[in-house]
């Protein structure tokens, strides 16, 4: 069912990400989250690979469709932290 799905989906996203495999990684978040729908994990891991698959535009755009959640404010420091290292 959901509640053991969702950990394992979140689980082979970050194997693929580690294995630089960043779209596939991408899809298992995006099952994840579909599995654990109040969880920020699923979107928090999305923004952790879509920044270390250079596509900061993407992880920008995902935090503003977020509003002004929780969610949204962990990630959009994800982003800055991510910034912040680069220069």
């Amino acid at each position: 069912g959901y509640t053991t799905e969702g950990p394992v989906l979140l689980e082979l996203g970050r194997i693929h990400r580690d294995l630089f495999v960043y779209g596939e990684a991408l899809r298992w978040f995006a099952r994840a989250g579909a599995a654990l729908p109040a969880s920020a994990e699923p979107v928090l891991e999305t923004v952790r690979t879509l920044l270390l698959a250079g596509r900061q535009l993407e992880a920008r755009q995902l935090v503003q469709r977020l509003g002004n959640s929780d969610v949204a404010l962990q990630a959009q420091r994800l982003i800055d932290d991510a910034t912040t290292q680069e220069e």
